[in-house]
């Protein structure tokens, strides 16, 4: 059995405390202990099905090693950018969307709620090209899958609340989803457990190193076109990476909500009072998955997604003072890279008079305390508790950690925010508490 090492979030060193502030009660808002109380029990849920979700990982190992299948992205969008091209993540993994084929693939598919019907004509289409299917999904969506016809390879459950949404409406409608962070929380223990049942295979796939760790334009210039590397650093036992990743997780969700809470709360209280006011209150969320989850089946939008696909401010909005922006970020501050390297976007918003609020997490110490120094006081910083570089598993022998945890914790802090307005409006109800 190799040995693992686990990283641990800075917060984590006190989660005795997080534990006892739940255990007591204490939290702002009925709403937002259920929203936190659902992710844990879904993580828990996660672990009990470690033995059939490495099952399904191991089968597809097989195909991936010994006969050349691909390893391939498919259905709901956020499920497929999260994996796709992602620091921690695999390589040699592909989307659908821009998958050229060279061969036979196993497809993780993400089940859409809104869609159904187009996807299984898109599953069928797949398995006429001779690919197999994992499926992701709730229970009740597998469950129809089956009753159209669908199958495949294996199914993932993955334990998000029975309705999609967590919180039953006056109307009869559930709100507040809890699909996109079980589904990617579920996506990440697969694909760990996938990357060590190809170690029991003699081979370890290439994965991408964060870009603000050392080296790392080195490391992913030398084997982003490979397959695997040369060697395999340690041989990995079943379900190891999976519960690794999953303590992991769990940790920096406890220590997100025991510190953070106040400011979460204090966020929300934002978006009820630009709401009264006839202002709005929007999330910035950058990064893969956590981009194109808002505005998902069950989402009120209470915080409406203000950035386009390309992390530019979407031009149709008109910003006014009064109006509130929630910045998730995966790389900190929307300064200094990319879209944003010729525009001061916390300035612009500052001077349009809106209440800004920030929360990324410690990828790199040394920037992230420069990053975090740049918040004005007067805006809230919620920090997501991170492991160091966002990598939360390593293998014993291999030079970076892998499997990132800011994709989760960003759409903690979206939908934790979400259930707290939830409360504040008085619209909802917990489903089953």
């Amino acid at each position: 059995m190799s040995k693992m090492r686990l990283l641990l979030p800075f917060a984590a060193l006190l989660l005795a405390v997080s534990a006892l502030a739940q255990e007591t009660g204490a939290g702002p808002q009925e709403t937002t202990q259920a929203y936190q109380r659902w992710m844990l029990s879904c993580l828990e849920a996660l672990r009990q099905n470690l033995p059939q979700i490495t099952a399904s990982a191991e089968a597809a190992a097989d195909l991936y090693v010994n006969q050349d299948y691909d390893l391939v992205l498919s259905g709901a969008e956020g499920f497929c950018s999260e994996a796709y091209g992602r620091a921690g993540g695999m390589m040699p993994i592909e989307w659908t969307r821009y998958w050229r084929q060279r061969g036979p693939g196993v497809v993780l598919y993400a089940l859409r709620e809104e869609a159904l019907a187009d996807d299984y004509q898109r599953i069928s289409r797949l398995v006429e090209r001779g690919c197999r299917i994992i499926l992701f999904a709730r229970k009740a969506l597998l469950e129809e899958a089956q009753k159209a016809g669908i199958q495949p390879l294996g199914a993932v459950d993955i334990h998000a609340a029975e309705h999609g949404g967590l919180f039953a409406t006056a109307q009869g409608e559930w709100e507040v989803p809890t699909d996109p962070l079980a589904r990617m929380a579920a996506e990440w223990v697969w694909l760990g457990e996938f990357v060590a049942a190809c170690t029991r295979q003699g081979k370890m796939p290439t994965m991408w190193k964060s870009m603000g760790a050392e080296n790392a334009a080195a490391w992913n210039d030398k084997w982003r076109e490979q397959r695997y590397h040369d060697s395999v650093p340690a041989v990995v036992a079943l379900g190891v990476i999976g519960q690794a990743y999953l303590d992991a997780v769990r940790n920096s969700l406890r220590a997100l909500y025991a510190y953070e809470r106040g400011r979460i709360v204090q966020v929300a209280q934002w978006a009820v009072e630009a709401r009264a006011a006839g202002r709005t209150a929007y999330t910035f969320c950058n990064g893969h998955g956590p981009l194109l989850d808002p505005g998902c089946p069950h989402d009120p939008q209470y915080f409406r997604q203000l950035s386009t696909r390309r992390y530019t401010v979407d031009p149709a909005v008109a910003l006014q003072a009064g109006d509130v922006i929630l910045y998730i970020g995966q790389g900190g501050m929307p300064v200094e890279w990319g879209s944003f390297a010729d525009r001061d976007l916390p300035g612009d918003w500052r001077k349009a008079g809106v209440r800004v609020a920030w929360s990324f997490g410690n990828l790199w110490t040394r920037e992230f305390c420069r990053q975090v120094a740049m918040i004005a006081p007067q805006e809230p910083f919620l920090d997501q508790h991170l492991p160091y570089g966002d990598g939360a598993v390593w293998i014993e022998d291999y030079e970076i950690p892998i499997l990132p945890v800011s994709g989760i914790t960003s759409e903690a802090v979206l939908w934790l925010a979400t259930a707290e307005v939830h409360g504040r409006l008085k619209t909802a109800a917990p489903e089953g508490g």
